[in-house]
């Protein structure tokens, strides 16, 4: 056979394989999900179906599978490194050559410490399951419920074997990352937890760089898939001025925190806003026209586009967020609103800077406001102003005020999340919604032990009829005295139980 050299696929560091070689089965890649995948080598695509992309080149097809967001259609030509998608996860894909003529798979050379299987994941059979440090009589160190997938860190033969059987105990990886024993007897077999976003898990929270309570330790956040920050380029905490658009200034102001929850295993989500670019440069927001909406998104773009360089191939920021609240009414006290034709106009120049700049990046919309009747009409109307081919990576909403079926009335005075999220699924019926806040606001009196309940109630709602479709919730906010959300922690700091805990827990 004929040799043939490809380039390394996966952007995962340290590049090493996860699956001995097998023949039609192909090697393993090294790709924890949401991993860009490039092209190994230029050719024709010819097959783009489920999560398989083929590529032609010269004598060979080159096969990657297990992907997500493919960003390639049939018959386009590709060039070795151009971006083909990423990795569905959870920790690799699978790669195959071909020689046309000669259809045994070539022979990708693996290190010998590579780990040989494939990854096996088990659920609970109810909610509650116990997790100890060790078999038996270990210390409990968490819970597991019905919507929680858990990694056996036990072959796969040895898994198979436990599941089930009254006794056994299994070694699995927590939702918090950690190692721990499982009853096995109460546990089953599923498949890989499946989300479009990378994140362990889908809660996240709020924070602020610009609030002394705001950006705690990630210890504290243990068990957080996510964390969002406002990129605040406009203030200047140093000598408290506005209208500022020092990017490396801002850039070395928030790397070192927000690096610090990436290396803890958060995902870093940033919201650009006026207070990104616009904020003091001359724009009345009350006297806005298409014209002048046009002008402010050019330059908004490039500046996203220039923070995305910064940001690039250091593994720190996740997801990019475009706007606020732009479907609030005018006037509005935490977001500026502007028609969704203008818009569109705004998330399009975002989403072609942010993307020539690094494509590994997820784009989603600014948070809709407006429920699932006004707020979806507006996602709609934009999403069809766009230009066809361009669309971000999921609609975002903030549905405060909304609930889980037989949630406490209190804090879902506009009715069930189901009618929201269901709603914005429409919209882009391919890509998960994503909550970026949602929380309980202007009550901060309320017993910990009630909002406790409501949150988890509406968490486990979204993990079990919407696994896989929902993103993240992202509660608003950390901490009491961060605008006007109920926190985790109080305006001491200090964790307002057993909601702090428990929302961990989730």
């Amino acid at each position: 056979m004929a040799g043939f050299t490809i380039k390394w696929p996966s952007a995962a560091q340290p590049a090493r394989t996860t699956s001995a070689f097998a023949t039609g089965a192909g090697v393993g890649i090294s790709a924890p999900q949401g991993t860009a995948i490039q092209a190994g080598a230029a050719g024709l695509v010819i097959v783009v179906t489920g999560d398989t992309v083929q590529i032609a080149s010269g004598a060979f097809v080159v096969t990657y599978r297990n992907l997500q967001n493919i960003r390639l259609k049939g018959g386009e030509q590709v060039s070795a490194d151009d971006v083909i998608g990423e990795s569905a996860g959870p920790d690799s894909i699978i790669l195959m050559v071909h020689q046309e003529l000669d259809p045994t798979p070539l022979l990708v050379q693996e290190p010998v410490s590579a780990p040989a299987g494939q990854a096996i994941y088990a659920r609970p059979k109810s909610d509650g399951l116990r997790i100890r440090e060790k078999p038996v009589d270990g210390k409990v160190i968490g819970q597991l419920y019905v919507y929680d997938v858990v990694e056996s860190l036990e072959s796969a033969e040895a898994t198979k074997k436990k599941i089930g059987v009254e006794g056994e105990w299994l070694n699995v990886r927590a939702p918090s990352g950690e190692p721990a024993y499982a009853a096995a007897w109460l546990l089953e077999l599923t498949s890989a937890p499946s989300t479009d976003t990378g994140a362990a898990n889908i809660t996240g929270m709020n924070l602020d760089l610009m609030h002394p309570l705001g950006h705690p330790d990630p210890a504290r956040l243990k068990g957080i898939g996510w964390v969002r920050f406002l990129y605040n380029v406009s203030h200047n905490p140093d000598n408290n001025s506005y209208g500022n658009t020092d990017i490396q200034a801002t850039y070395n102001r928030y790397k070192p925190v927000l690096e610090k929850y990436a290396k803890a295993g958060m995902k870093v989500l940033l919201v650009f806003t006026h207070q990104t670019y616009g904020e003091g440069q001359g724009y009345q927001w009350n006297q806005m026209d298409a014209g002048k909406w046009r002008d402010l998104s050019a330059k908004f773009a490039d500046m996203l586009k220039r923070i995305a360089q910064q940001y690039k191939g250091q593994n720190i920021v996740h997801a990019f967020q475009i706007w606020n609240e732009m479907d609030a009414a005018p006037g509005a006290v935490a977001s500026v609103t502007l028609p969704p034709t203008d818009y569109a106009n705004m998330l399009t120049e975002a989403i072609k800077a942010v993307r020539s700049a690094d494509p590994s990046l997820k784009i989603i919309t600014g948070g809709h406001t407006g429920g699932p009747v006004a707020g979806s009409r507006y996602a709609r109307d934009t999403i069809n102003a766009m230009p066809a081919g361009i669309r971000p990576d999921g609609i975002a909403c903030h549905p405060y005020g909304r609930g889980a079926p037989g949630s406490d009335k209190r804090y879902m005075h506009f009715g069930l999340i189901d009618d929201e999220v269901e709603s914005y699924l429409k919209v882009l019926p391919d890509k998960p919604v994503w909550i970026t806040e949602w929380g309980v606001l202007n009550a901060p009196n309320e017993p910990p032990a009630d909002i406790s309940k409501y949150a988890s109630e509406f968490v486990k709602r979204l993990k079990g009829k919407y696994s896989g479709k929902v993103a993240s919730a992202m509660w608003y906010a950390w901490a009491q005295g961060m605008h006007n959300g109920y926190g985790l922690v109080a305006e001491n700091d200090q964790p307002r139980d057993p909601f702090y805990k428990q929302f961990l827990a989730l």
